[in-house]
C-alpha cells in the first residue's frame, strides 16, 4: 500500500498541495482526477520522490515505472533503446536485455520489426506501447501514469487502455493514474480521488464517485464532461 500522510507542497508562500491523506491499496488502479492546476502531477511527482514535500510523507513505495504525458520517450534513441534504457544504465548483459524485450513485445502485441526504428517512424499508439514496455522493464511493483493517453483518438485509446488494464491486473501492479478524463476514470478506477485547489475534494470507489458525489463541486465536475 502507498500511503500519504499530511502531504503538503509549495513554493514559498504558494501552496500547491495541502494535507493530502490517501491510501492506495496494492494491486489496484487508483485514479487521481481534477481540473488543470489542481496539483495532480505534483502529487504524482511527490509519490515518485521527484519532489520533496514541504511537510508530511509518502510511505510504501520502493520501486516504480513512470509513464509521462505522450510517453516521455527519447527521440534520439531507437525503439529498443527506449524500452531498455534503464537496464542499459544498470549494465545488464545484452542477452538479458534482448530476452526481456522479447517477453514484453509478446505481452503488448508489439511488432519485433519496429525495434530498430526511430520514434518518428512509428505511430502514436506504438509509442504508447513503447512507453508501457519501458515502465514494465524492471518489473516494478508500482506504475505511475501522468495523462499518458491525452493525445490519442478515442478508438485507439480504448484499445490501449483495455490491453494495459488486463496486463497490469494480471501482474498485480499498483497503479496511480492521473487524468482529467472521466472516460479513463470510469474505465480504469477502482478508487477515484478528485483534487481541487490542492486539496482532496472527494475520495472513494468508482461507484461512489459517479453515483453518489460527495460535494457540489464533484457533481458539477462530473456533469461538465457528460454534457459535451
Amino acid at each position: 500500500m502507498i500511503k500519504t500522510s499530511d502531504l503538503s507542497f509549495g513554493y514559498g508562500t504558494q501552496k500547491i498541495l495541502t494535507s493530502i491523506n490517501l491510501n492506495f491499496e496494492k494491486s489496484k488502479f487508483h485514479v487521481v482526477i481534477g481540473p488543470s492546476g489542481c496539483g495532480k502531477t505534483t502529487l504524482l511527482k511527490l509519490i515518485a520522490g521527484l519532489l520533496l514535500p514541504t511537510s508530511g510523507s509518502v510511505q510504501g513505495i520502493k520501486n516504480y515505472g513512470y509513464i509521462l504525458q505522450e510517453g516521455g520517450l527519447f527521440p534520439h534513441l531507437n525503439v529498443a533503446q527506449n524500452i531498455s534504457i534503464q537496464a542499459i544504465g544498470l549494465k545488464w548483459k545484452k542477452e538479458e536485455i534482448e530476452n526481456r524485450i522479447s517477453e514484453l513485445i509478446q505481452l503488448t502485441d508489439f511488432s519485433e520489426s519496429f525495434l530498430n526504428r526511430r520514434l518518428s517512424q512509428i505511430s502514436g499508439g506504438q509509442k504508447q506501447r513503447v512507453a508501457l514496455m519501458r515502465a514494465l522493464f524492471l518489473d516494478p511493483e508500482v506504475i505511475l501514469m501522468d495523462e499518458p493517453f491525452s493525445a490519442l483518438d478515442p478508438l485507439l485509446k480504448l484499445e490501449i487502455l483495455s490491453q494495459m488494464k488486463e496486463l497490469f491486473l494480471h501482474f498485480h501492479k499498483t497503479v496511480v493514474f492521473v487524468t482529467h478524463d472521466l472516460f479513463e476514470t470510469s474505465f480504469l478506477g477502482h478508487t477515484v480521488t478528485l483534487l481541487k485547489d490542492g486539496r482532496v475534494e472527494a475520495h472513494g470507489t468508482r461507484q461512489e464517485f459517479f453515483e453518489d458525489p460527495e460535494t457540489e463541486f464533484t457533481r458539477r465536475f462530473i456533469e461538465s464532461q457528460r454534457v459535451r
